[in-house]
C-alpha cells in the first residue's frame, strides 16, 4: 500500500491544509503503515519520492542495500551498544541510579537471551524469557522499558524488534501495597523516634521523597526570615522542577535545633540521622512506636509510605486538585491523586450526608415520600399552547392539558411542536 496525501488540521475553528505532501506505506507482509514528510508541494514528485523510499526500504530489509548507519550498528556488539548508551544518560543528567538499573536489566537479558549482537534480538526470545520468570510484572515491565529505550536510542523507529511486545499487566497483581499512616500512629511514631524524629517530621510535612532528604544542604534551608521554607534546585527532585516547601514553625523549630554554629551551606541537613539505604532503622522505630510494619491485609509500611501519609493528610483537610500537587510536588494533579489514600470514614460521612429515599417515615434529609432520584418532589407543567387562532395573540392561553381538554369542543388552536435535539431528546423542565 502506497498514497500520499495533504494533512488537515482544525485551528481555530478552520480547518488548514498543509502545503507539502506526507506519504503512507506499508513493506512487503509488514502490516504497519509508515508515514513520511515528503515536504514538496507536487503531487506527482510526491509520489516519485515514495516510490524510491519503499524501494529502498526493500532493498535494505533484504540485505541488498544496507544503509551505512546499518552498517555500523550491525558490526558491534550488544555490549558496546549498551556503553554508548549508558555514557550518553550520563551526559544528558540522567541520575545514577536509573543508570545502574538500565546496565543491570539490559546486561542481564544479554546475557540470558544470548543477545551478542543486535540481529539476535528478537521478540520470540525476550517473551520466552519472560514467561521463565517469577519476578513481578511491574520489574518484568522495567525490563522491557530498558532494552527499548536502547533500541530506540540506537534509531530503529520501523526496525524495533520488540516494538509490538505488550507490557504485563500489573493491576491486581503487585507484590505488595503500601498504605498511610493514620495520625495517632504518626503521634505514636514521632514520640518514639528519639534524635530521628526531625526526619519523619520532615517527611510528613513535606512530603519529600527519601532521596530529597538525603541530598538537602543548609543551603537550602531558609529559616532565618518571616517564611521559612525549603527551596529545592531541580537537581534534587525526580521530575526535575524546582520546589519551594513553605515550613511550619513546629518543624522550622525542629530544623533550628540540629542546626550547627555557622552551619556551611554545603553540609548535609540530616546527615547520619537518615541513612541513603536500608530500613532496619525505620523498622527498629516502628516496632518501638508500636506499629506495624505490615497490616492483616498485607499492606507494608516503608519510608516511601512516608510520602504517602503526607499526602492523605493534606487531603484531609480538603485539598486537591492543582494545591495537593503544588504540596507533593508532582507534573500532575492526577499523579498527586494517586498518593492519597482515602478511608472508610469519610466515604461514610459523605453516604450519611446523602438524601434518604425511605417510602414510610422519612427521617434524615430525604422527602420520606420515595421520590426517584433524579427527579424534582413535583413538577410544573408546561403551558402547550403558543397561540389561539379565535383569541388572537392577546387571549389567554391554557395552562394545563385538564383546561384544553375542556375546550378542545369549541376552540381551535395551534400546538407548538418541540424540536427534537441533534443529540437525542432533552429532558423536559420545570417551566
Amino acid at each position: 500500500m502506497m498514497s500520499v496525501f495533504k494533512r488537515r488540521r482544525r485551528r481555530g475553528g478552520k480547518v488548514r491544509i498543509a502545503r507539502t505532501y506526507t506519504g503512507k506505506y506499508t513493506v512487503g507482509d509488514d502490516a504497519m503503515v509508515r508515514t513520511v514528510a515528503l515536504r514538496v508541494t507536487d503531487k506527482g514528485v510526491a509520489l516519485e519520492r515514495l516510490r524510491e523510499i519503499v524501494r529502498k526500504e526493500e532493498r535494505r530489509r533484504h540485505g541488498l542495500d544496507p544503509s551505512e548507519q546499518d552498517a555500523k550498528r550491525a558490526a558491534l556488539t550488544m555490549r558496546e551498544h549498551l556503553a554508548a548508551f549508558v555514557a550518553d544518560l550520563k551526559a544528558r543528567g540522567r541520575g545514577n541510579q536509573y543508570r545502574l538499573h538500565v546496565t543491570g536489566r539490559v546486561g542481564r537479558l544479554i546475557d540470558e537471551c544470548g543477545w551478542t549482537m543486535l540481529r539476535d534480538v528478537t521478540a520470540e526470545s525476550f517473551q520466552s524469557w519472560r514467561s521463565r520468570q517469577s519476578m513481578s510484572a511491574k520489574t518484568l515491565n522495567e525490563y522491557l522499558a530498558a532494552i527499548k529505550a536502547l533500541l530506540a536510542w540506537l534509531g530503529l523507529k520501523h526496525d524495533n524488534p520488540l516494538a509490538n511486545v505488550r507490557t504485563v499487566e500489573v493491576r491486581g497483581r503487585e507484590t505488595f501495597e503500601r498504605r498511610a499512616l493514620t495520625e495517632d500512629e504518626c503521634m505514636r511514631l514521632l514520640d518514639s523516634a528519639g534524635p530521628r524524629r526531625v526526619v519523619y517530621l520532615a517527611a510528613l510535612l513535606t512530603g519529600f521523597r527519601r532521596g530529597t532528604l538525603c541530598a538537602l544542604r543548609w543551603g537550602h534551608v531558609h529559616l532565618d526570615d518571616g517564611s521559612p521554607r525549603i527551596v529545592v534546585p531541580a537537581a534534587l527532585m525526580k521530575n526535575r522542577l524546582g520546589h519551594v516547601a513553605p515550613l511550619r514553625d513546629d518543624l522550622a523549630d525542629a530544623l533550628r535545633s540540629i542546626r550547627p554554629e555557622a552551619a556551611a551551606d554545603g553540609l548535609s541537613v540530616f546527615g547520619d540521622l537518615l541513612p541513603r539505604y536500608g530500613t532496619d532503622f525505620l523498622q527498629s522505630d516502628l516496632e518501638r512506636a508500636g506499629v506495624a510494619v505490615e497490616d492483616d491485609l498485607g499492606r507494608r509500611v516503608d519510608f516511601h509510605a512516608l510520602r504517602h501519609t503526607a499526602a492523605t493528610l493534606a487531603a484531609s483537610t480538603g485539598i486537591h486538585g492543582h494545591v495537593l500537587q503544588g504540596f507533593t510536588g508532582h507534573r500532575t494533579a492526577s499523579q498527586a491523586a494517586r498518593y492519597s489514600h482515602v478511608g472508610v470514614e469519610p466515604v461514610r460521612a459523605l453516604v450519611e450526608r446523602m438524601p434518604r429515599f425511605d417510602v414510610e417515615g422519612g427521617g434524615g434529609s430525604g422527602n420520606g415520600k420515595g421520590t426517584p432520584i433524579g427527579t424534582c418532589g413535583s413538577v410544573p407543567e408546561r403551558p402547550i399552547v403558543s397561540e389561539c387562532v379565535r383569541g388572537g395573540r392577546g387571549a389567554e392561553l391554557p395552562k394545563t392539558s385538564e383546561n384544553l381538554r375542556e375546550i378542545a369542543g369549541n376552540r381551535r388552536f395551534h400546538v407548538r411542536k418541540r424540536k427534537a435535539s441533534r443529540r437525542g431528546f432533552e429532558p423536559l423542565l420545570p417551566g
